[in-house]
């Protein structure tokens, strides 16, 4: 039988199977985990371990699951010419080739699984706890942000009023968010809110509350008719500062 290289930590594993005919049939086995069922005894009690290190804990029956998947492809069990052997050689690098691939796509699926049960949270909470944590000067702009999409949701889908997740904020619930922004702000305030929202929308991405980015591709515009705050120039200000009136507070 042909030796094959597994590394301990590898999911899944490259095994093999020497078939009636002779050949090494190749196949990858997936570990899905494992579950355990408590040993109870005939009246429905656990049974407890009796000695040894786990002594006075319950005895549990433990199942390791795992899948296997048929790859199709054959070694020669015993290659007697360079050309049986140099197609061994390929098929083993086919099948090490496939297994990479494989792994990296189990991966991703167990992430998408295990991101799944994290998503599970209400956003509107997840809000909340940022901004208890929150210690940078725009705060104010966070809480108001905030408090819009309350508003918002409340208006526009009450369903989600007191909770959404996560998944359910999408890019068209973005475009009727900034479209509710604009309705309630002039100038530069709706896109400084938009702007602090999705300041908490990528955190949320960065620790993988959220898969994907809803406001991606949504943009809040100003309305340049609309007055923008301006910033004075020093002369502005030491003129400002030299301008005096009768009874003005020093």
């Amino acid at each position: 039988m042909a030796k094959l290289e597994n590394k301990a930590k590898e999911n899944p594993k490259l095994e093999q199977n020497v078939l009636s005919d002779g050949r090494i049939s190749l196949y990858l086995e997936y570990y899905l985990g494992r579950e355990e069922t408590p040993v109870l005894d005939d009246n429905g009690n656990p049974v407890l371990y009796e000695k040894g290190k786990m002594v006075g804990k319950p005895k549990v029956h433990i199942k390791h699951n795992r899948r296997k998947e048929n790859l199709q492809l054959y070694l020669i069990a015993k290659p007697r010419t360079p050309i049986e052997r140099q197609q061994n050689k390929e098929t083993l690098e086919l099948a090490t080739k496939i297994r990479a691939e494989r792994e990296q796509q189990f991966k991703e699926s167990m992430l998408g699984y295990r991101l799944k049960k994290d998503r599970n949270v209400n956003f509107l909470d997840y809000y909340q706890a940022y901004i208890d944590s929150y210690t940078k000067k725009d705060l104010r702009m966070i809480k108001i942000a905030l408090n819009r999409f309350k508003d918002f949701l409340k208006e526009q889908y009450p369903l989600y009023e007191f909770s959404i997740k996560p998944e359910l904020i999408t890019k068209d619930m973005m475009e009727h968010f900034v479209e509710y922004l604009q309705s309630r702000s002039v100038g530069e305030g709706a896109k400084s809110i938009y702007q602090r929202f999705k300041k908490v929308v990528r955190y949320a991405i960065d620790h993988e509350v959220m898969l994907k980015d809803p406001c991606k591709g949504v943009v809040c515009k100003v309305d340049d008719q609309v007055l923008r705050k301006d910033v004075l120039s020093m002369d502005e200000i030491q003129a400002l500062i030299q301008c005096h009136y009768e009874n003005e507070n020093p």
